[in-house]
């Protein structure tokens, strides 16, 4: 076993606090114990706790950790845009990463294999014919989201749409958002044919890492 040091100012002339550390958590630990895990516990039995590397310190029945500094949250822009649309997509099919349209993506790093991913996007749309837009998030081929609603045309409508996924990778994953409508012309994102802003609007997709 080794000791994992860290800075403290206290005041009282101990300029060091040296915290146990190693691969495996104790197994007889009494609470209030500190320890700092050096790597993540390997995946075994999924009814059984789960640790990733950090500093944990023991509560009296569980550890519970004390930096979550590897959590990560990204962000893609959904910018002012209009999209053209000569060919529509039907509703009675599922959609694929390689029909409709791609108006942002997300790129994230998991912290570890059993990272968890949740995500939300907001936009609102216009339409110059009416039907169902709708939006789906995959990651390659996966869909992991899916909205779809009925937009009149000429009345601007906000859609929101959310995700929560369980890769189980560690290689950098892509995020992607799109939408497809039933209805042949401009598509309208972030903006419309009625009035006009001062710049472009913009909203954002979001990613985020849970563990």
């Amino acid at each position: 076993m080794k000791s994992y040091s860290g800075p403290m100012n206290t005041g009282s002339g101990l300029e060091r606090l040296a915290i146990p550390s190693g691969r495996e958590l104790p197994r007889a630990p009494v609470p209030g114990e500190i320890y700092h895990l050096d790597v993540d516990m390997p995946i075994g039995d999924p009814l059984l706790p789960w640790f990733s590397k950090g500093t944990y310190t023991f509560n009296g029945q569980k550890w519970d950790k004390l930096n979550d500094i590897l959590r990560q949250r990204k962000t893609g822009i959904i910018g002012a845009q209009t999209i053209e649309i000569e060919k529509a997509s039907s509703v009675k099919n599922t959609p694929t990463s390689r029909t409709g349209f791609q108006i942002s993506f997300v790129e994230i790093i998991p912290s570890n294999q059993k990272s968890n991913f949740s995500g939300f996007a907001a936009f609102w749309v216009d339409i110059a014919k009416s039907g169902y837009v709708w939006a789906g998030i995959f990651r390659d081929d996966i869909l992991v989201g899916l909205v779809a609603e009925y937009v009149e045309a000429g009345r601007p409508h906000t859609m929101s749409i959310s995700f929560f996924d369980l890769p189980a990778w560690a290689e950098q994953l892509k995020y992607v958002l799109r939408v497809y409508t039933e209805s042949i012309g401009d598509l309208y994102i972030n903006k419309c044919n009625m009035f006009a802003f001062d710049g472009s609007s913009q909203t954002a997709f979001i990613v985020a890492e849970n563990t």
